[in-house]
Protein backbone atom coordinates (compact mmCIF):
# COMPACT_ATOMS: atom_id res chain seq x y z
CA UNK A 1 0.00 0.00 0.00
CA UNK A 2 1.04 3.34 -0.72
CA UNK A 3 -0.35 6.97 0.45
CA UNK A 4 -2.01 9.47 -1.76
CA UNK A 5 0.79 11.63 -3.18
CA UNK A 6 -1.46 15.25 -3.20
CA UNK A 7 1.25 17.38 -5.40
CA UNK A 8 0.93 14.77 -8.28
CA UNK A 9 -1.54 14.82 -10.96
CA UNK A 10 -1.43 11.16 -11.66
CA UNK A 11 -4.77 9.94 -11.37
CA UNK A 12 -6.29 8.54 -8.44
CA UNK A 13 -9.13 6.16 -8.63
CA UNK A 14 -11.90 5.54 -5.95
CA UNK A 15 -13.56 2.27 -6.94
CA UNK A 16 -17.05 1.82 -5.30
CA UNK A 17 -19.41 -1.44 -5.69
CA UNK A 18 -22.45 -1.62 -3.80
CA UNK A 19 -24.59 -4.87 -2.45
CA UNK A 20 -27.53 -4.97 0.44
CA UNK A 21 -24.36 -6.24 2.73
CA UNK A 22 -22.24 -3.16 2.06
CA UNK A 23 -20.35 -0.63 0.35
CA UNK A 24 -16.74 -2.11 -0.81
CA UNK A 25 -14.30 1.36 -1.68
CA UNK A 26 -10.85 0.77 -2.55
CA UNK A 27 -8.83 4.06 -3.23
CA UNK A 28 -5.59 3.68 -5.36
CA UNK A 29 -3.10 6.06 -7.85
CA UNK A 30 -0.91 5.55 -10.31
CA UNK A 31 2.27 5.69 -10.14
CA UNK A 32 4.86 6.96 -12.08
CA UNK A 33 5.53 3.99 -13.46
CA UNK A 34 2.01 3.30 -14.82
CA UNK A 35 1.35 0.68 -11.61
CA UNK A 36 -2.13 1.19 -9.73
CA UNK A 37 -0.91 1.03 -6.06
CA UNK A 38 -3.95 1.06 -3.04
CA UNK A 39 -4.02 3.37 -1.00
CA UNK A 40 -6.91 2.37 1.41
CA UNK A 41 -9.74 0.30 1.53
CA UNK A 42 -12.80 0.38 2.83
CA UNK A 43 -16.06 -1.75 3.67
CA UNK A 44 -18.98 0.11 4.63
CA UNK A 45 -22.20 -2.14 6.08
CA UNK A 46 -25.64 -1.25 5.14
CA UNK A 47 -28.41 -0.79 8.21
CA UNK A 48 -31.30 -2.41 7.61
CA UNK A 49 -32.85 0.40 5.69
CA UNK A 50 -30.67 0.22 2.91
CA UNK A 51 -30.28 -2.86 2.48
CA UNK A 52 -33.94 -2.91 1.06
CA UNK A 53 -33.00 -0.37 -1.67
CA UNK A 54 -33.85 -1.08 -5.37
CA UNK A 55 -30.72 -1.70 -6.98
CA UNK A 56 -30.44 1.64 -9.06
CA UNK A 57 -30.97 3.34 -5.52
CA UNK A 58 -28.84 1.22 -4.01
CA UNK A 59 -25.87 1.75 -6.03
CA UNK A 60 -26.58 5.65 -6.20
CA UNK A 61 -26.58 5.54 -2.05
CA UNK A 62 -22.82 3.59 -2.30
CA UNK A 63 -21.26 6.39 -4.39
CA UNK A 64 -22.95 9.41 -1.96
CA UNK A 65 -21.89 7.19 1.22
CA UNK A 66 -18.40 6.31 0.02
CA UNK A 67 -17.31 9.76 -1.60
CA UNK A 68 -18.92 11.25 1.72
CA UNK A 69 -16.75 8.87 4.04
CA UNK A 70 -13.59 9.09 2.08
CA UNK A 71 -14.36 13.18 1.06
CA UNK A 72 -10.99 13.77 3.64
CA UNK A 73 -9.06 11.53 1.45
CA UNK A 74 -9.94 13.19 -1.52
CA UNK A 75 -10.36 16.83 -1.52
CA UNK A 76 -6.64 17.51 -2.66
CA UNK A 77 -6.82 15.26 -4.97
CA UNK A 78 -5.89 16.91 -8.81
CA UNK A 79 -7.05 14.19 -11.39
CA UNK A 80 -9.93 11.62 -9.77
CA UNK A 81 -11.79 9.09 -11.55
CA UNK A 82 -14.58 7.33 -10.05
CA UNK A 83 -15.34 3.63 -10.75
CA UNK A 84 -18.58 1.78 -10.27
CA UNK A 85 -19.81 -1.11 -12.08
CA UNK A 86 -23.78 0.29 -12.25
CA UNK A 87 -23.77 2.14 -16.06
CA UNK A 88 -27.08 3.91 -15.12
CA UNK A 89 -25.57 5.64 -12.29
CA UNK A 90 -24.13 8.53 -15.35
CA UNK A 91 -27.51 8.71 -16.40
CA UNK A 92 -28.83 9.12 -12.62
CA UNK A 93 -26.22 12.03 -12.34
CA UNK A 94 -26.97 13.59 -15.12
CA UNK A 95 -30.38 14.79 -15.12
CA UNK A 96 -30.86 14.80 -11.53
CA UNK A 97 -34.12 16.89 -11.47
CA UNK A 98 -36.00 13.93 -13.26
CA UNK A 99 -35.26 11.98 -10.22
CA UNK A 100 -38.45 10.09 -8.42
CA UNK A 101 -37.77 11.97 -4.81
CA UNK A 102 -36.27 14.00 -2.78
CA UNK A 103 -34.25 11.83 -1.18
CA UNK A 104 -32.42 10.63 -4.47
CA UNK A 105 -32.01 14.23 -5.04
CA UNK A 106 -30.54 14.95 -2.32
CA UNK A 107 -27.67 12.34 -2.63
CA UNK A 108 -26.88 13.22 -6.30
CA UNK A 109 -26.74 16.97 -4.87
CA UNK A 110 -24.21 15.76 -2.39
CA UNK A 111 -22.02 14.04 -5.16
CA UNK A 112 -22.09 16.31 -7.61
CA UNK A 113 -20.22 18.51 -5.47
CA UNK A 114 -17.15 16.50 -5.80
CA UNK A 115 -15.08 16.84 -9.12
CA UNK A 116 -14.32 13.60 -10.79
CA UNK A 117 -14.61 11.69 -13.82
CA UNK A 118 -16.85 8.88 -13.64
CA UNK A 119 -15.91 5.73 -15.17
CA UNK A 120 -18.43 2.01 -15.72
CA UNK A 121 -16.03 -0.70 -15.06
CA UNK A 122 -17.59 -4.88 -16.23
CA UNK A 123 -18.40 -6.61 -12.85
CA UNK A 124 -15.86 -9.26 -13.91
CA UNK A 125 -13.10 -6.90 -13.60
CA UNK A 126 -14.06 -5.38 -10.09
CA UNK A 127 -14.00 -8.20 -7.88
CA UNK A 128 -11.28 -6.00 -5.13
CA UNK A 129 -14.45 -3.73 -4.64
CA UNK A 130 -17.00 -6.56 -5.32
CA UNK A 131 -15.38 -8.51 -2.37
CA UNK A 132 -15.24 -5.69 0.10
CA UNK A 133 -19.05 -5.55 -0.32
CA UNK A 134 -19.42 -8.83 0.73
CA UNK A 135 -18.05 -8.10 4.39
CA UNK A 136 -21.10 -8.62 7.10
CA UNK A 137 -21.35 -6.18 10.06
CA UNK A 138 -19.11 -7.63 12.84
CA UNK A 139 -20.37 -8.74 15.88
CA UNK A 140 -18.46 -6.21 17.97
CA UNK A 141 -19.39 -3.10 14.85
CA UNK A 142 -22.16 -0.54 15.33
CA UNK A 143 -23.08 1.16 12.01
CA UNK A 144 -22.50 4.53 12.54
CA UNK A 145 -25.53 6.78 10.69
CA UNK A 146 -24.16 9.60 8.49
CA UNK A 147 -24.74 12.58 8.73
CA UNK A 148 -26.16 14.68 5.58
CA UNK A 149 -26.87 17.59 7.09
CA UNK A 150 -23.96 19.55 5.86
CA UNK A 151 -26.22 19.51 2.71
CA UNK A 152 -28.89 21.73 3.96
CA UNK A 153 -26.55 25.06 3.86
CA UNK A 154 -25.26 24.12 0.22
CA UNK A 155 -28.02 26.63 -0.84
CA UNK A 156 -25.91 29.44 0.49
CA UNK A 157 -22.57 28.84 -1.05
CA UNK A 158 -24.62 28.35 -4.66
CA UNK A 159 -23.38 32.41 -5.57
CA UNK A 160 -20.20 31.81 -4.61
CA UNK A 161 -18.83 31.01 -8.24
CA UNK A 162 -17.91 34.64 -9.37
CA UNK A 163 -15.05 34.34 -6.83
CA UNK A 164 -13.83 30.39 -7.23
CA UNK A 165 -14.65 27.80 -9.69
CA UNK A 166 -16.32 24.78 -8.60
CA UNK A 167 -16.73 21.55 -9.96
CA UNK A 168 -20.49 21.49 -10.78
CA UNK A 169 -22.70 24.18 -12.23
CA UNK A 170 -25.05 25.13 -9.31
CA UNK A 171 -27.78 26.01 -11.45
CA UNK A 172 -28.66 22.63 -12.93
CA UNK A 173 -27.95 20.94 -9.22
CA UNK A 174 -31.82 19.73 -7.97
CA UNK A 175 -33.91 22.06 -7.56
CA UNK A 176 -34.67 22.29 -3.85
CA UNK A 177 -32.96 25.61 -3.37
CA UNK A 178 -33.91 28.23 -1.21
CA UNK A 179 -35.50 31.30 -2.79
CA UNK A 180 -32.55 33.90 -2.72
CA UNK A 181 -34.79 36.29 -0.18
CA UNK A 182 -34.76 33.33 1.98
CA UNK A 183 -30.82 33.03 1.79
CA UNK A 184 -30.15 36.29 2.66
CA UNK A 185 -32.87 36.00 5.52
CA UNK A 186 -31.18 33.33 6.74
CA UNK A 187 -27.42 34.86 6.72
CA UNK A 188 -28.75 37.57 8.67
CA UNK A 189 -30.29 35.37 11.30
CA UNK A 190 -27.10 33.76 11.29
CA UNK A 191 -24.86 36.64 11.62
CA UNK A 192 -27.67 38.15 14.24
CA UNK A 193 -27.20 34.99 16.44
CA UNK A 194 -23.41 34.86 16.70
CA UNK A 195 -23.18 38.33 17.29
CA UNK A 196 -25.72 38.84 20.16
CA UNK A 197 -27.14 35.32 21.07
CA UNK A 198 -30.83 36.46 19.47
CA UNK A 199 -32.79 33.78 17.75
CA UNK A 200 -35.20 34.10 15.28
CA UNK A 201 -39.18 32.59 16.80
CA UNK A 202 -39.45 29.54 15.60
CA UNK A 203 -42.81 27.64 15.85
CA UNK A 204 -41.38 24.56 17.51
CA UNK A 205 -38.52 23.65 19.54
CA UNK A 206 -37.12 21.02 16.54
CA UNK A 207 -36.59 23.71 14.37
CA UNK A 208 -35.27 26.05 17.09
CA UNK A 209 -32.54 23.22 17.85
CA UNK A 210 -32.06 23.29 14.05
CA UNK A 211 -31.16 26.89 13.67
CA UNK A 212 -29.05 26.73 16.47
CA UNK A 213 -27.11 23.51 14.68
CA UNK A 214 -26.56 25.14 11.23
CA UNK A 215 -25.10 28.43 13.25
CA UNK A 216 -21.81 26.31 14.55
CA UNK A 217 -20.92 26.15 11.07
CA UNK A 218 -19.89 30.04 10.41
CA UNK A 219 -18.16 32.60 12.59
CA UNK A 220 -17.94 36.59 12.53
CA UNK A 221 -14.40 37.79 12.32
CA UNK A 222 -13.80 42.25 12.36
CA UNK A 223 -17.74 42.24 11.75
Amino acid sequence: MRSIDYTSSNPVYLSIDSSFIAVGIILSQIDDNGKRCPARYGSLPMGDAESRYSQPKLELYGLFRALQHYRLHIIGVQNLHVEVDAKYIKGMLNEPDLQPNATINRWIQGILLFDFTLHHVPATSFKGPDGLSQRSLASDEEIIPEDDSWLDDIALFSSITKFSTLPYNSDKLPSIFLSAADQEQTLTDIYKFLTTLEAPSFESTAKHRKFVKRTTRFFCTKG
